[in-house]
C-alpha cells in the first residue's frame, strides 16, 4: 500500500461522510420507523429538509414526537427508504431496481415520490421527482399515452388543486403531445375526471400559440353544476347540450354563465 496516498478515512468528502452516516447511524438523534423497519437518521438532515419533519420534532410543540425523537410513518417503506436515500445522497435511484421497473410501474413509482414529498414538505424531492417524470415523457420515441395518463388521474386525485410543481408540468406535457392523446378513449376519460385538466391545457395551447383565442370556434371550457366537472366542448346549435359527463341535458344559457375561457 502507498503510505503517501492519502487516505479517504483521513480526509474524508463530504458524501461520503452523508453516506457513512446512514449506513452505520453514528450521531443518530432521531428515528423514523416505518413498519418493522426503524432508520436511524439525524435531525441536522431530515429537518432542515422537511417541514413535517422539523414541526414534528419541535419541543415547544409538546407532540409525543419530541419526546422520544422518534416519528412512525404509514407509507410504503419502499418509497420511505428511497426519500432517506435522497436526503442523504441527493438521489433516489440508489435504493431501487429503476431498470427493470417498465411502463405504469416506473412511471407510477417517481409518482409516489412526488406525493411522499409533498406530503412531508421535500421541496427538493418534489423537484428531483418532477423532472425524472418530465425525462421519462420527453422522449418522443418511447412517450406512452396510457403512463401518461395515469400519471394525469393519479396527481389529480392524489394533490392538491395548488400544486405549483407537477399539475403545470403536465398540462404543458399534455399540450405538447395533444396529437398523441387526442383520439384515445382514455384521454377524453381523464378530461371528464380529472377536474379542470381539460380546460388548464386549453389555456395552455393558447399560450402557447397553438390556438388563436380569437378562432377557436366556438371551443370552451365549461363547468357542470350536476356532476362538477370540467369540459372542452362546442355548445349545440340548438337551446341545450348534453353533458359528456353526466348525460344531463342542459340548457346553454346555463352553460354560458359557467362557461370558463
Amino acid at each position: 500500500m502507498d503510505s503517501t496516498k492519502p487516505s479517504e478515512e483521513n480526509f474524508p468528502t463530504f458524501a461520503n461522510s452523508l453516506k457513512k452516516l446512514l449506513a452505520n447511524g453514528k450521531f443518530s438523534d432521531m428515528k423514523i420507523k416505518c413498519g418493522d423497519t426503524v432508520h436511524n437518521v439525524h435531525r441536522a438532515i431530515m429537518c432542515t429538509q422537511s417541514s413535517f419533519f422539523a414541526n414534528a420534532l419541535k419541543e415547544e410543540h409538546n407532540f409525543k414526537e419530541s419526546q422520544t425523537s422518534t416519528i412512525e410513518l404509514h407509507d410504503d417503506p419502499d418509497i420511505v427508504q428511497a426519500a432517506i436515500d435522497f436526503m442523504y445522497h441527493e438521489d433516489y435511484f440508489a435504493s431501487i431496481d429503476h431498470n427493470y421497473m417498465y411502463g405504469i410501474e416506473k412511471v407510477n413509482f417517481h409518482l409516489q415520490m412526488y406525493i411522499f414529498a409533498d406530503k412531508y414538505g421535500i421541496g427538493d424531492l418534489r423537484e428531483k421527482s418532477t423532472m425524472v417524470i418530465e425525462l421519462i415523457f420527453a422522449n418522443d420515441w418511447m412517450f406512452n399515452p396510457e403512463g401518461f395518463l395515469h400519471a394525469v388521474s393519479t396527481v389529480w386525485e392524489y394533490l392538491p388543486e395548488n400544486d405549483e410543481v407537477l399539475r403545470p408540468t403536465l398540462v404543458r406535457i399534455a399540450a405538447q403531445t395533444l396529437r398523441e392523446l387526442w383520439n384515445r378513449d382514455a384521454f377524453e376519460e381523464t378530461v371528464q375526471n380529472a377536474s379542470g385538466f381539460g380546460a388548464a391545457v386549453l389555456q395552455k395551447l393558447v399560450k402557447l400559440g397553438a390556438i388563436d383565442q380569437k378562432n377557436r370556434h366556438g371551443v370552451h371550457s365549461y363547468f357542470c353544476t350536476k356532476c362538477w366537472g370540467n369540459f372542452l366542448m362546442k355548445l349545440n346549435d340548438d337551446r341545450s347540450t348534453f353533458c359528456p359527463g353526466c348525460g344531463h341535458c342542459i340548457e346553454n344559457v346555463e352553460w354560458e354563465s359557467e362557461r370558463g375561457s
